[in-house]
């Protein structure tokens, strides 16, 4: 089914639900991740934004980063 990528909670949801798995071992938790990030990259373009503003907000001042 199409989707835009602003509609990135279904796209991530609709990758959930295929994947089926407690360990994401189906799709694979590190594609399911750069597939969300793809996305979401593309959003961010459509909007004329950038990334860590789309990601986080208005109030977003820099990218965000993942706890290690």
């Amino acid at each position: 089914k199409e989707k835009s990528v602003l509609e990135q909670r279904e796209i991530d949801l609709a990758m959930i639900r295929f994947d089926n798995t407690e360990n994401k071992e189906k799709l694979g938790a590190n594609a399911m991740l750069a597939v969300s990030l793809a996305v979401a990259n593309c959003a961010a373009n459509y909007l004329e934004i950038p990334l860590y503003r789309y990601l986080g907000g208005c109030n977003a001042h820099v990218l965000p980063t993942p706890m290690i």
